[in-house]
């Protein structure tokens, strides 16, 4: 299991959440193990990598509030704390709906 901050870049398109880019330290369970057609690999500073070119469209993003881990949702400029929202062992989704304004 991957034991240090992972950093998932979503985009939305067209009512869809889009995994675009990933950034993380370590290899672990969970980490790509390769580059796929498409995809960039690049270093950052302390160590980081980033794979950029992902384009992974899911309709619903589903997380398990950790036990061992915490996960952070930015949006914008706002900080979530899944585990402030939920029990560890929680499924929580995240969706995009359309809203008339």
């Amino acid at each position: 299991m991957n034991q240090s901050p992972v950093a998932e870049i979503f985009n939305t398109r067209d009512g869809s959440i889009v995994l675009s880019a990933l950034e993380f330290q370590d290899f672990g369970a969970g980490m790509p193990t390769e580059i796929l057609p498409g995809q960039q690999l690049t270093h950052l500073e302390g160590g980081v990598m980033r794979i950029d070119g992902i384009n992974l469209e899911k309709n619903v993003l589903r997380y398990m509030v950790g036990r061992a881990t915490d996960f952070i949702l930015y949006i914008g400029h706002e900080r979530i704390k899944l585990n402030e929202l939920a029990e560890p062992g929680t499924l929580v989704e995240f969706s995009i709906r359309r809203g008339h304004f």
